[in-house]
Protein backbone atom coordinates (compact mmCIF):
# COMPACT_ATOMS: atom_id res chain seq x y z
CA UNK A 1 0.00 0.00 0.00
CA UNK A 2 2.92 2.13 0.56
CA UNK A 3 4.33 1.91 -2.89
CA UNK A 4 1.00 2.46 -4.63
CA UNK A 5 0.94 5.94 -2.63
CA UNK A 6 4.31 6.85 -3.71
CA UNK A 7 3.24 5.81 -7.28
CA UNK A 8 0.36 8.58 -6.75
CA UNK A 9 2.14 11.06 -5.46
CA UNK A 10 4.80 11.41 -7.95
CA UNK A 11 2.11 10.95 -10.68
CA UNK A 12 -0.08 13.91 -9.49
CA UNK A 13 3.54 15.63 -9.59
CA UNK A 14 4.30 14.81 -13.33
CA UNK A 15 0.80 15.60 -14.54
CA UNK A 16 1.08 19.31 -12.86
CA UNK A 17 4.19 19.76 -14.71
CA UNK A 18 2.40 19.43 -18.39
CA UNK A 19 1.48 23.02 -19.56
CA UNK A 20 3.71 25.08 -17.19
CA UNK A 21 5.32 28.22 -18.04
CA UNK A 22 9.35 28.13 -18.39
CA UNK A 23 9.54 30.05 -14.96
CA UNK A 24 7.84 27.57 -12.45
CA UNK A 25 9.88 25.02 -13.48
CA UNK A 26 12.22 26.23 -11.03
CA UNK A 27 9.63 25.71 -8.51
CA UNK A 28 9.07 22.14 -9.44
CA UNK A 29 12.26 20.77 -8.98
CA UNK A 30 12.29 22.27 -5.86
CA UNK A 31 8.71 20.63 -4.81
CA UNK A 32 9.95 17.14 -6.85
CA UNK A 33 13.93 17.79 -4.79
CA UNK A 34 12.02 17.80 -1.36
CA UNK A 35 9.47 14.87 -2.08
CA UNK A 36 12.68 13.00 -3.01
CA UNK A 37 14.40 13.37 0.02
CA UNK A 38 10.66 12.71 1.95
CA UNK A 39 11.02 9.10 -0.14
CA UNK A 40 14.54 8.64 1.27
CA UNK A 41 13.24 9.00 4.56
CA UNK A 42 10.13 7.05 4.73
CA UNK A 43 12.19 4.07 2.51
CA UNK A 44 15.18 4.69 6.05
CA UNK A 45 12.01 4.20 8.03
CA UNK A 46 10.67 0.87 7.34
CA UNK A 47 13.70 -0.43 6.75
CA UNK A 48 14.41 -3.77 9.08
CA UNK A 49 16.68 -2.51 11.89
CA UNK A 50 19.73 -5.27 12.58
CA UNK A 51 20.03 -5.81 15.82
CA UNK A 52 23.68 -5.95 17.60
CA UNK A 53 25.35 -9.19 19.02
CA UNK A 54 25.75 -6.55 22.46
CA UNK A 55 22.41 -5.96 22.32
CA UNK A 56 21.07 -9.27 21.91
CA UNK A 57 23.16 -10.56 24.36
CA UNK A 58 22.33 -8.01 27.07
CA UNK A 59 17.94 -9.33 26.13
CA UNK A 60 17.83 -6.20 24.68
CA UNK A 61 16.11 -7.21 21.49
CA UNK A 62 12.60 -8.30 22.74
CA UNK A 63 9.36 -8.35 20.73
CA UNK A 64 6.20 -6.66 22.15
CA UNK A 65 5.09 -10.13 24.38
CA UNK A 66 8.35 -10.07 25.74
CA UNK A 67 11.91 -11.60 25.18
CA UNK A 68 12.21 -13.95 22.66
CA UNK A 69 13.18 -18.09 23.04
CA UNK A 70 16.95 -18.84 21.62
CA UNK A 71 16.95 -21.48 18.70
CA UNK A 72 18.86 -24.29 20.12
CA UNK A 73 21.05 -24.40 16.99
CA UNK A 74 21.96 -22.30 13.34
CA UNK A 75 23.96 -24.24 11.04
CA UNK A 76 25.19 -21.82 7.78
CA UNK A 77 26.14 -23.67 4.77
CA UNK A 78 26.91 -26.92 3.71
CA UNK A 79 27.60 -28.40 7.24
CA UNK A 80 29.30 -24.97 8.31
CA UNK A 81 31.10 -23.85 4.49
CA UNK A 82 29.20 -22.22 2.39
CA UNK A 83 29.95 -19.42 -0.80
CA UNK A 84 29.33 -15.80 -0.89
CA UNK A 85 26.54 -14.50 -2.89
CA UNK A 86 24.54 -17.47 -4.03
CA UNK A 87 21.92 -18.92 -2.06
CA UNK A 88 23.60 -21.00 0.68
CA UNK A 89 21.34 -24.20 3.40
CA UNK A 90 20.97 -22.87 6.86
CA UNK A 91 19.54 -25.54 9.01
CA UNK A 92 17.97 -24.23 12.52
CA UNK A 93 17.12 -26.37 15.54
CA UNK A 94 14.00 -25.27 17.39
CA UNK A 95 14.17 -25.05 21.59
CA UNK A 96 12.57 -28.28 23.26
CA UNK A 97 9.39 -26.00 24.32
CA UNK A 98 8.42 -24.98 20.72
CA UNK A 99 8.99 -28.85 19.44
CA UNK A 100 4.50 -28.47 18.99
CA UNK A 101 4.84 -25.18 17.35
CA UNK A 102 4.07 -24.46 13.83
CA UNK A 103 6.83 -22.78 11.73
CA UNK A 104 6.31 -21.94 8.93
CA UNK A 105 9.04 -19.19 7.95
CA UNK A 106 12.73 -17.93 8.47
CA UNK A 107 13.60 -14.06 8.56
CA UNK A 108 17.00 -13.24 8.63
CA UNK A 109 18.97 -10.04 8.96
CA UNK A 110 22.24 -9.74 7.55
CA UNK A 111 23.77 -7.37 4.90
CA UNK A 112 24.91 -6.91 1.21
CA UNK A 113 28.37 -6.80 -0.26
CA UNK A 114 27.89 -2.91 0.02
CA UNK A 115 27.47 -3.36 3.65
CA UNK A 116 23.71 -2.55 3.88
CA UNK A 117 21.07 -4.26 5.95
CA UNK A 118 18.91 -6.38 4.46
CA UNK A 119 16.25 -9.08 5.51
CA UNK A 120 14.98 -12.43 3.69
CA UNK A 121 12.07 -14.42 4.48
CA UNK A 122 11.81 -17.98 3.01
CA UNK A 123 9.40 -21.13 3.57
CA UNK A 124 10.81 -24.07 6.03
CA UNK A 125 10.78 -27.79 5.62
CA UNK A 126 10.47 -29.39 8.62
CA UNK A 127 12.73 -32.40 8.78
CA UNK A 128 10.79 -35.88 9.10
CA UNK A 129 13.55 -37.47 11.43
CA UNK A 130 14.22 -34.90 13.87
CA UNK A 131 10.87 -32.56 14.05
CA UNK A 132 12.70 -29.72 15.87
CA UNK A 133 14.90 -29.24 12.77
CA UNK A 134 14.27 -26.78 10.09
CA UNK A 135 15.42 -26.42 6.23
CA UNK A 136 15.77 -23.42 4.52
CA UNK A 137 17.99 -21.26 2.82
CA UNK A 138 19.96 -17.58 2.80
CA UNK A 139 22.20 -15.43 0.94
CA UNK A 140 25.22 -13.10 2.21
CA UNK A 141 26.90 -10.16 0.60
CA UNK A 142 29.63 -10.17 3.29
CA UNK A 143 31.92 -11.87 5.11
CA UNK A 144 31.78 -9.97 8.51
CA UNK A 145 29.57 -8.81 10.86
CA UNK A 146 26.34 -10.82 12.49
CA UNK A 147 23.30 -12.58 10.94
CA UNK A 148 19.98 -12.77 13.06
CA UNK A 149 17.94 -15.51 12.53
CA UNK A 150 14.03 -15.82 13.53
CA UNK A 151 11.34 -18.29 13.23
CA UNK A 152 8.04 -17.02 12.28
CA UNK A 153 4.63 -18.91 12.91
CA UNK A 154 1.86 -19.05 10.42
CA UNK A 155 0.83 -15.67 11.34
CA UNK A 156 4.36 -14.21 10.13
CA UNK A 157 5.44 -13.73 13.69
CA UNK A 158 8.83 -14.03 15.76
CA UNK A 159 8.72 -17.12 17.36
CA UNK A 160 12.73 -17.39 18.70
CA UNK A 161 15.65 -16.03 17.57
CA UNK A 162 19.30 -16.61 17.32
CA UNK A 163 22.31 -14.04 16.86
CA UNK A 164 25.46 -15.48 14.14
CA UNK A 165 28.72 -13.77 14.32
CA UNK A 166 30.07 -14.13 11.25
CA UNK A 167 34.02 -15.22 12.59
CA UNK A 168 35.95 -18.85 11.91
CA UNK A 169 35.57 -20.88 14.99
CA UNK A 170 32.06 -20.47 16.51
CA UNK A 171 29.57 -23.72 16.32
CA UNK A 172 27.72 -22.56 13.60
CA UNK A 173 30.36 -21.75 10.63
CA UNK A 174 33.51 -23.16 9.95
CA UNK A 175 34.72 -21.67 6.24
CA UNK A 176 33.46 -18.82 4.08
CA UNK A 177 34.51 -19.29 0.46
CA UNK A 178 34.78 -16.47 -1.89
CA UNK A 179 32.22 -15.96 -4.59
CA UNK A 180 35.22 -17.07 -7.61
CA UNK A 181 35.60 -20.41 -5.80
CA UNK A 182 34.67 -23.69 -7.23
CA UNK A 183 32.22 -25.53 -4.51
CA UNK A 184 32.03 -29.97 -5.05
CA UNK A 185 30.25 -31.20 -2.06
CA UNK A 186 31.12 -35.05 -1.68
CA UNK A 187 28.07 -37.31 -0.76
CA UNK A 188 28.49 -40.55 0.63
CA UNK A 189 31.93 -41.04 0.67
CA UNK A 190 33.46 -44.36 2.27
CA UNK A 191 35.23 -43.88 5.74
CA UNK A 192 38.85 -44.30 4.82
CA UNK A 193 38.43 -42.73 1.33
CA UNK A 194 38.73 -39.66 1.47
CA UNK A 195 42.21 -39.49 2.52
CA UNK A 196 43.49 -40.79 -0.55
CA UNK A 197 40.79 -38.30 -2.92
CA UNK A 198 42.20 -34.77 -4.25
CA UNK A 199 43.17 -32.37 -1.33
CA UNK A 200 40.55 -30.67 0.35
CA UNK A 201 41.62 -26.99 -2.01
CA UNK A 202 43.55 -26.56 -4.92
CA UNK A 203 44.79 -23.69 -6.94
CA UNK A 204 43.34 -23.66 -10.63
CA UNK A 205 45.05 -19.99 -10.97
CA UNK A 206 43.76 -16.76 -12.08
CA UNK A 207 42.21 -16.30 -8.21
CA UNK A 208 39.76 -19.66 -8.64
CA UNK A 209 39.79 -22.53 -6.96
CA UNK A 210 37.70 -26.02 -6.72
CA UNK A 211 37.15 -26.91 -3.13
CA UNK A 212 35.62 -30.08 -1.77
CA UNK A 213 33.43 -30.60 0.61
CA UNK A 214 32.97 -33.49 2.72
CA UNK A 215 29.31 -34.38 3.10
CA UNK A 216 29.42 -36.34 6.18
CA UNK A 217 25.90 -36.32 7.94
CA UNK A 218 23.32 -36.74 4.74
CA UNK A 219 20.28 -36.18 8.14
CA UNK A 220 21.92 -32.03 7.04
CA UNK A 221 21.81 -32.42 3.35
CA UNK A 222 19.39 -29.40 2.13
CA UNK A 223 15.93 -29.98 1.25
CA UNK A 224 15.42 -26.59 -1.12
CA UNK A 225 16.22 -27.18 -4.54
CA UNK A 226 17.64 -22.94 -4.20
CA UNK A 227 20.21 -24.06 -1.86
CA UNK A 228 22.12 -26.36 -3.85
CA UNK A 229 22.99 -23.53 -6.46
CA UNK A 230 26.11 -22.79 -3.70
CA UNK A 231 27.44 -25.99 -5.55
CA UNK A 232 29.33 -26.04 -8.68
CA UNK A 233 28.67 -29.52 -8.76
CA UNK A 234 27.69 -33.25 -6.81
CA UNK A 235 30.21 -36.19 -6.12
CA UNK A 236 27.73 -38.62 -4.93
CA UNK A 237 28.77 -42.46 -4.02
CA UNK A 238 26.50 -45.53 -4.06
CA UNK A 239 28.53 -48.40 -3.03
CA UNK A 240 26.76 -48.82 0.13
CA UNK A 241 23.67 -48.67 0.81
CA UNK A 242 23.65 -48.64 4.81
CA UNK A 243 25.45 -45.11 4.32
CA UNK A 244 21.92 -43.84 3.26
CA UNK A 245 19.59 -44.25 6.12
CA UNK A 246 20.16 -41.27 7.11
CA UNK A 247 19.06 -39.17 4.01
CA UNK A 248 15.45 -38.21 3.01
CA UNK A 249 13.79 -38.48 0.39
CA UNK A 250 13.06 -34.83 0.46
CA UNK A 251 17.01 -33.82 -0.01
CA UNK A 252 16.79 -36.22 -2.77
CA UNK A 253 13.82 -34.72 -4.72
CA UNK A 254 15.66 -30.91 -3.98
CA UNK A 255 18.96 -32.28 -5.18
CA UNK A 256 17.46 -33.42 -8.46
CA UNK A 257 15.55 -29.96 -8.79
CA UNK A 258 18.31 -28.53 -8.31
CA UNK A 259 20.29 -30.97 -11.46
CA UNK A 260 17.28 -30.64 -13.80
CA UNK A 261 17.62 -26.40 -13.68
CA UNK A 262 20.93 -26.58 -14.66
CA UNK A 263 23.61 -28.31 -12.02
CA UNK A 264 26.44 -31.35 -12.37
CA UNK A 265 26.00 -34.42 -10.86
CA UNK A 266 28.79 -37.55 -10.86
CA UNK A 267 27.24 -40.44 -9.68
CA UNK A 268 29.44 -43.80 -9.23
CA UNK A 269 28.10 -47.03 -7.74
CA UNK A 270 29.34 -50.97 -6.50
CA UNK A 271 27.94 -53.84 -5.98
CA UNK A 272 26.73 -53.29 -2.74
CA UNK A 273 24.77 -50.41 -3.79
CA UNK A 274 22.47 -51.49 -6.65
CA UNK A 275 19.21 -51.64 -4.61
CA UNK A 276 19.76 -47.84 -4.40
CA UNK A 277 19.64 -47.46 -8.42
CA UNK A 278 16.68 -49.95 -9.01
CA UNK A 279 12.88 -49.40 -8.35
CA UNK A 280 12.07 -47.25 -5.93
CA UNK A 281 15.64 -47.02 -5.06
CA UNK A 282 16.60 -43.38 -3.47
CA UNK A 283 19.47 -42.85 -6.11
CA UNK A 284 17.07 -44.64 -8.86
CA UNK A 285 15.70 -41.58 -10.63
CA UNK A 286 19.51 -40.95 -11.63
CA UNK A 287 20.80 -43.43 -13.09
CA UNK A 288 21.01 -43.28 -16.99
CA UNK A 289 20.20 -47.08 -17.99
CA UNK A 290 19.24 -50.18 -16.62
CA UNK A 291 21.04 -51.95 -13.99
CA UNK A 292 21.81 -55.38 -15.81
CA UNK A 293 23.70 -56.15 -12.45
CA UNK A 294 27.98 -56.65 -11.06
CA UNK A 295 29.94 -57.17 -14.26
CA UNK A 296 33.83 -57.94 -13.88
CA UNK A 297 36.58 -55.85 -15.34
CA UNK A 298 39.73 -57.10 -16.36
CA UNK A 299 41.31 -54.76 -19.03
CA UNK A 300 41.87 -51.25 -17.94
CA UNK A 301 43.42 -49.79 -21.04
CA UNK A 302 41.30 -47.42 -21.94
CA UNK A 303 40.58 -45.89 -18.68
CA UNK A 304 44.41 -45.94 -18.37
CA UNK A 305 44.77 -43.97 -21.30
CA UNK A 306 41.76 -41.70 -21.09
CA UNK A 307 43.71 -39.97 -17.83
CA UNK A 308 47.14 -40.03 -19.26
CA UNK A 309 47.85 -42.54 -16.59
CA UNK A 310 51.48 -44.08 -16.36
CA UNK A 311 50.77 -46.86 -13.83
CA UNK A 312 48.21 -49.56 -14.92
CA UNK A 313 44.82 -49.83 -12.87
CA UNK A 314 44.73 -53.09 -12.38
CA UNK A 315 47.84 -55.74 -11.89
CA UNK A 316 49.28 -59.11 -11.23
CA UNK A 317 48.39 -58.23 -7.61
CA UNK A 318 44.87 -57.55 -8.76
CA UNK A 319 44.00 -58.99 -12.69
CA UNK A 320 40.24 -57.89 -12.33
CA UNK A 321 37.56 -55.99 -10.32
CA UNK A 322 34.15 -55.81 -10.53
CA UNK A 323 31.73 -52.96 -11.32
CA UNK A 324 28.55 -52.44 -12.01
CA UNK A 325 26.92 -53.86 -15.43
CA UNK A 326 24.93 -50.79 -17.00
CA UNK A 327 22.55 -51.05 -20.25
CA UNK A 328 22.37 -46.85 -21.22
CA UNK A 329 19.23 -45.63 -21.66
CA UNK A 330 19.29 -42.20 -23.94
CA UNK A 331 22.86 -41.40 -22.65
CA UNK A 332 26.03 -41.12 -24.50
CA UNK A 333 28.87 -44.05 -23.81
CA UNK A 334 32.09 -41.28 -23.26
CA UNK A 335 34.39 -44.21 -21.94
CA UNK A 336 33.94 -48.42 -22.69
CA UNK A 337 36.41 -51.22 -22.59
CA UNK A 338 35.01 -54.06 -24.44
CA UNK A 339 31.34 -54.28 -23.87
CA UNK A 340 31.09 -52.97 -20.79
CA UNK A 341 30.52 -49.14 -20.24
CA UNK A 342 32.48 -47.11 -17.80
CA UNK A 343 31.66 -43.91 -18.15
CA UNK A 344 28.43 -42.78 -19.24
CA UNK A 345 26.54 -39.06 -19.54
CA UNK A 346 23.28 -37.94 -19.83
CA UNK A 347 21.02 -34.66 -20.23
CA UNK A 348 19.06 -34.01 -17.19
CA UNK A 349 17.09 -31.74 -18.70
CA UNK A 350 19.27 -28.29 -18.03
CA UNK A 351 21.24 -29.99 -16.13
CA UNK A 352 24.38 -32.64 -17.24
CA UNK A 353 24.63 -36.14 -15.21
CA UNK A 354 27.83 -38.14 -15.31
CA UNK A 355 27.87 -42.19 -14.37
CA UNK A 356 31.12 -43.87 -13.50
CA UNK A 357 30.17 -47.66 -13.31
CA UNK A 358 33.90 -48.41 -11.11
CA UNK A 359 33.32 -47.02 -7.65
CA UNK A 360 35.57 -44.06 -7.23
CA UNK A 361 35.83 -44.33 -3.51
CA UNK A 362 36.76 -48.11 -3.31
CA UNK A 363 39.93 -50.30 -3.87
CA UNK A 364 41.58 -50.76 -7.18
CA UNK A 365 40.24 -47.37 -8.02
CA UNK A 366 40.56 -44.81 -5.10
CA UNK A 367 44.57 -46.43 -4.68
CA UNK A 368 45.13 -45.59 -8.28
CA UNK A 369 47.21 -42.64 -8.90
CA UNK A 370 45.01 -41.76 -11.94
CA UNK A 371 42.30 -41.62 -9.59
CA UNK A 372 43.01 -37.91 -8.88
CA UNK A 373 42.77 -36.68 -12.31
CA UNK A 374 39.48 -38.48 -12.97
CA UNK A 375 38.02 -37.07 -9.88
CA UNK A 376 39.16 -33.51 -11.01
CA UNK A 377 37.43 -33.86 -14.15
CA UNK A 378 34.28 -34.99 -12.97
CA UNK A 379 33.91 -32.62 -10.43
CA UNK A 380 34.53 -29.68 -12.75
CA UNK A 381 32.79 -31.30 -16.13
CA UNK A 382 34.97 -31.31 -18.66
CA UNK A 383 34.10 -32.78 -21.80
CA UNK A 384 35.39 -35.61 -23.57
CA UNK A 385 36.03 -37.12 -26.66
CA UNK A 386 32.78 -36.49 -29.07
CA UNK A 387 31.31 -34.11 -26.60
CA UNK A 388 34.51 -31.39 -26.98
CA UNK A 389 34.43 -31.61 -30.26
CA UNK A 390 31.01 -31.11 -30.33
CA UNK A 391 31.02 -28.23 -28.59
CA UNK A 392 34.32 -26.43 -30.31
CA UNK A 393 32.26 -27.18 -33.77
CA UNK A 394 29.22 -25.19 -32.60
CA UNK A 395 31.08 -22.44 -31.14
CA UNK A 396 33.26 -21.83 -34.15
CA UNK A 397 29.70 -22.06 -35.91
CA UNK A 398 28.60 -19.25 -33.97
CA UNK A 399 32.18 -17.45 -33.83
CA UNK A 400 31.52 -16.88 -37.79
CA UNK A 401 27.63 -16.21 -38.04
Amino acid sequence: MHLIRQDVRWLFVFQSLVGLPRRSWIFAFLTIGGMALISVADCQAQSPKLPTTAAAEDGAVDRAQGDLPELARVILGFQGEFRLGEWAPIVVELPAELANQNPTHLRIYGRDGDDRPVCDEVAVQRSPVSPNRLFGRFRLGRAQGELVVEVLDDQRTAMARKVVPLVSGNEALTKIWSPTSKLIGLIGIQPGAREKLPTRQKDLGDGDSIVYLYLDDLSLLPQDPLAYRNLDGLLISATNAETWREASPAAADAWQQWLASGGRVCLWSGVDGLDLLRGDGLLAPLCPGLVVGPGELSNSAKLEFFVNAKVPLLNAGMSKTSIVKLQPQQASVILQQDDLPLLVRKPFQFGMLTFLTIPLDRSPLIDWPGSSTLVEQLALGVKWGDERSAAEMTKGQVSHM
